[in-house]
């Protein structure tokens, strides 16, 4: 089964030319990239197996957006549910 530190490494290692660091928080992974956005990694404490993720960026106007596939219950009716996009809005 992998686990946190599993996955920091490998974004440590293998995609060191845009990482510029990672940060374990409890049960999360933080990882800082070089262009200033960054990738949270949750892993599940009951369920084997299951993840959850976000990337987010903010623009040069402040508006923030993100990518994640936390299953939001806002978002049930579109078709990729429950990967989502919030564009800044």
């Amino acid at each position: 089964m992998v686990d946190i530190d599993d996955i920091k490494r490998i974004a440590d290692t293998e995609f060191a030319d845009i990482v510029i660091n990672t940060t374990i928080i409890d049960y999360k992974l933080r990882i800082a990239l070089k262009n200033h956005s960054f990738i949270d990694v949750y892993l599940s404490r009951s369920l084997p197996d299951k993840f959850g993720y976000h990337w987010e960026c903010m623009d040069e106007s402040g508006t923030i957006y993100r990518y994640d596939n936390v299953p939001d219950k806002n978002w049930q009716v579109i078709s990729t549910y429950p990967y989502h996009f919030h564009n800044g809005t």
